[in-house]
């Protein structure tokens, strides 16, 4: 009971703080470090019954310093494992901000798409490797745009044909950048189908709707989202948080993947806003001339909606 109490009096107070620090409730800290606490309570418990028992040994009082070096270097592997992985998530984020100051429009729209969808990911309740996946996929989902021209990335007009199956191409680019980088194989599908379409008319696999992988899903709302409530240079005014509610509303079932807009209006992003209501469970189906115009072309461009411009 004092070993709890003891543990609690330091976990609430740090709990406390982290929940401040990326607001999220003290609970939901909590419970999430419950799982890694436990585990690393359950590997230490035979090291500290071994020390006991030596130390109950006569004159082993001396032998319990035999641990004290093994017991050290794992901390401080430990410790350089953290600075490693802040490092790295550094080096995304740096990557993500490189990309978007390439258009003064989309300043930081990787960061908050990253948000976004980590929230949308803490109401679906995955898991924690899947929500680092959500987080750096999130933060690099447009990272194939380095290799999209200025004279297609920065127009201010409406694409042609041919520069949007240029702009169409950078999930596929960015899947060819990341691919290298053996810790991002997670984020690979999210960079890849982050513009599939539920109902099988997105790009670049026209994946229908659970074809396409659920965090990709769920980054597809977030950046609609964020993109329908930014300025960008195809609508200067941005719609407010409740139209694009309304619009994530009205393709849900067509772009979206309705339980994971369900799940966004759920979050603090909404949080009392109206909303529309839930229209469909199931993928509705493309027009007749689409699914044709698919058939005869892979490279032709999406139907066109207001709720998801490119971004």
């Amino acid at each position: 009971m004092l070993g709890a109490l003891c543990s609690s009096s330091i976990c609430i107070p740090a709990a406390i703080i982290v929940a401040l620090r990326f607001g999220r409730s003290v609970r939901e800290v909590v419970v999430g470090d419950a799982r890694g606490f436990a585990v690393n309570l359950l590997a230490l418990a035979p090291v500290a019954w071994l020390m006991a028992r030596t130390f109950s040994l006569p004159s082993g009082w001396w032998a319990t310093l035999l641990f004290a070096l093994p017991l050290y270097t794992t901390r401080v592997a430990y410790q350089k494992f953290v600075e490693m992985r802040e490092m790295f998530t550094q080096t995304i984020g740096a990557l993500a901000e490189a990309v978007d100051k390439r258009d003064p429009f989309t300043s930081r729209h990787s960061w908050r798409v990253k948000e976004i969808a980590v929230d949308i990911g803490r109401e679906m309740r995955v898991s924690e490797v899947e929500l680092e996946a959500l987080e750096w996929g999130g933060l690099l989902h447009d990272v194939g745009k380095i290799g999209v021209p200025d004279r297609v990335l920065l127009k201010q007009d409406r694409l042609t044909r041919e520069e949007r199956t240029i702009m169409n191409a950078h999930p596929v680019l960015g899947e060819q950048i990341i691919k290298p980088v053996a810790k991002l194989a997670r984020e690979l599908p999210i960079i890849r189908h982050h513009h599939e379409w539920y109902n099988g008319s997105g790009y670049p696999d026209r994946l229908i709707g659970h074809e396409i992988p659920k965090l990709a899903r769920i980054l597809h709302v977030a950046d609609a989202f964020e993109a329908m409530t930014a300025a960008r240079p195809y609508r200067l005014t941005p719609l407010t948080p409740e139209q694009a509610i309304a619009e994530l509303r009205k393709f849900s079932g067509i772009q979206f993947d309705p339980e994971v807009v369900d799940a966004f209006v759920r979050t603090r992003w909404a949080e009392g806003l109206p909303d529309p209501g839930r229209p469909t469970v199931e993928p509705r189906p493309i027009p007749l001339l689409a699914q044709a115009a698919g058939r005869l072309s892979q490279a032709a461009s999406p139907p066109t909606s207001t709720a998801a411009p490119p971004s």
